[in-house]
């Protein structure tokens, strides 16, 4: 497969209604499982850093289904099936961070050319140091059996007979789910001041479980609507994702720092973490 044509290709998020509605979510985690498996000769080869984010992206968009379609599913398959995606997604959190902070080196570029020399020698080459460690731990984990054996097993659990039983119209289903999404989502943003880093990674969540849901509903829910809300909670998702990257950033400064002795090091440091918290001053993200 071409890795670029690849990278260029989404997997159609889409739930369809069909005869038996279990089928069409199994259908739908079954494609979304297949893009991510598709993606791991590239991250295994490192040749684009954008098959690790497709990756990720599928996983979760795969987690949501599971946990909204559970009546679908049946409750024993859902919690195996979270359990195993949950353990996924887990492994790729550090080395996705790391990648994210070093293609825009940390934000090191914005200093002048003198301090920026003396972080490239030191905070970026530590964070270049840890970045390796994570791809290696990671690439070890995708060449294990316990991987092979998580992959196996959701193979397994997606082949079972789907479940019997009385089920409302897939658009029916998600636009409930959808109602009781936005709310929790207008219950976390009600009066938030941002950035306080544990509200904001949970304003974070909820608006990728609810865009996700909109998603899986584009051909069941009203089309316009429901572009206009994806486009949206797009944009949310961005500002917040800028948030928290400095979030994140501010804390490896801090705790880097820690382990100085250079003072021009730590006057470096000191200049960048007063620009990172600088940028922290959110702008308005919600939409009008």
């Amino acid at each position: 497969m071409d890795p670029q044509a690849h990278n260029r290709r989404n997997v159609d998020p889409r739930l369809a209604e069909e005869e038996s509605r279990p089928v069409a979510v199994r259908r739908l985690l079954e494609r979304l499982l297949a893009d991510a498996w598709a993606c791991e000769p590239g991250i295994l080869a490192g040749t684009d850093d954008e098959f690790l984010h497709r990756y990720r992206v599928n996983l979760r968009r795969a987690r949501v289904l599971v946990g909204q379609a559970k009546d679908f599913l049946g409750l024993r398959a859902a919690r195996s099936l979270g359990c195993h995606l949950r353990a996924l997604a887990q492994r790729t959190g550090p080395l996705r961070d790391l990648d994210v902070q070093l293609a825009g080196r940390a934000g090191v570029n914005a200093l002048p050319p003198g301090e920026r020399a003396i972080l490239e020698g030191g905070f970026l080459a530590h964070l270049d140091q840890r970045r390796a460690r994570e791809r290696r731990a990671f690439l070890r984990y995708l060449r294990s059996r316990e991987h092979q054996h998580r992959r196996d097993r959701l193979r397994e659990i997606l082949a079972e007979p789907p479940v019997a039983g009385s089920f409302p119209p897939l658009g029916e289903f998600l636009a409930d789910r959808i109602r009781q999404r936005f709310r929790k989502l207008a219950r976390r943003t009600d009066g938030a001041d941002f950035p306080d880093d544990g509200t904001l990674h949970r304003c974070r969540i909820e608006a990728k479980k609810l865009r996700y849901l909109l998603e899986f509903g584009q051909g069941l829910l009203p089309v316009r609507r429901t572009a206009r809300c994806i486009r949206d909670l797009k944009r949310v998702q961005d500002a917040l994702g800028i948030a928290h990257d400095l979030l994140v950033r501010l804390g490896w400064l801090r705790g880097y720092d820690a382990l100085l002795r250079d003072p021009a090091e730590q006057a470096a440091l000191g200049h960048l973490e007063t620009l990172v918290a600088g940028n922290l001053g959110m702008p308005h993200i919600w939409p009008d």
